[in-house]
């Protein structure tokens, strides 16, 4: 997919977010928003499911589970985060 449009997720995602004092919560809520909204601007339904360490995306039959450990830092990081997000949701 174009990288404009994860730039948007993401600019998107960010407006919307909400941080908390749990750093682990922080990157799981982010990730979740920006899977809904690309599933919403693609106009598919997705499932979105937060696990303790994990996010669950079920999208196109196809299901993934999402680290927190192998998620990029939120504010810190957005070109890697971009990155990131863009690979994972080319591989749907």
């Amino acid at each position: 997919m174009i990288q404009e449009i994860f730039c948007f997720i993401y600019d998107e995602a960010l407006k919307e977010y909400e941080s908390s004092e749990y750093h682990i919560v922080n990157k799981l809520k982010f990730l979740t928003i920006a899977f809904r909204l690309f599933a919403e601007i693609k106009g598919e339904d997705a499932y979105i499911e937060i696990r303790t360490l994990a996010v669950i995306f079920n999208f196109r039959l196809d299901s993934r589970a999402f680290w927190v450990c192998e998620i990029p830092e939120i504010e810190e990081e957005k070109k890697l985060f971009i990155e990131y997000l863009s690979i994972e949701m080319d591989k749907f």
